[in-house]
């Protein structure tokens, strides 16, 4: 296999060996334990020393990683940081906002034109109990229009700030879980 070039980036050299036109080169070293070779080379013995004396200088310069809990934060205090976030998220979103007011508008046009003059009752006669259930049914089905139509649009339109911070999130984890293999390594 040919040498890394002075100056070559090594990503691309990789990327050249490994790749598609390595073919060539298989051939020529086809049967060669590459293990053997390395654990015999005395860049293997040099690694293996540097290695071990950081080793020991670390060892006897730190003191073993001492948690109070198993998380920077209570969970009490999380809750309310996060839910601080996600309205930050919530309220600094325009798009859904803007069609929360539309929507909002357009329901309270449709209902207005749908059940208009139901709320006036007969001045000449008492109001019957049907009068009232019709009014108080016109109300009730226009705020649970309303609610179901936020929800939807709130499923579809504020989900996307949310899945923008999920990648910071996914980091965070990411780190933690690989701080937690570092101390036990």
């Amino acid at each position: 296999m040919p040498r890394l070039p002075d100056g070559y980036n090594p990503a691309t050299w990789m990327l050249e060996v490994c790749g598609g036109g390595a073919k060539m080169y298989v051939a020529a070293v086809e049967g060669v334990d590459f293990h053997a070779v390395y654990t015999a080379s005395p860049l293997a013995a040099r690694t293996a020393a540097a290695a071990n004396a950081t080793a020991a200088a670390d060892a006897a310069a730190n003191t073993p990683l001492a948690l109070s809990s198993r998380f920077a934060v209570p969970p009490a205090r999380q809750l309310v940081l996060l839910t601080w976030k996600l309205s930050l998220v919530y309220w600094r979103s325009p798009g859904y906002n803007l069609g929360r007011l539309a929507g909002a508008v357009v329901t309270g046009l449709v209902f207005g034109a749908t059940f208009h003059g139901m709320g006036r009752l007969p001045r000449d006669r008492a109001a019957r109990i049907a009068d009232v259930q019709g009014v108080l049914g016109a109300v009730y089905g226009g705020l649970a229009f309303m609610g179901m139509t936020s929800l939807i649009m709130g499923a579809s339109l504020s989900l996307v700030p949310i899945k923008l911070s999920t990648p910071m999130y996914t980091k965070e984890n990411s780190t933690r879980f690989l701080l937690v293999l570092r101390a036990a390594g």
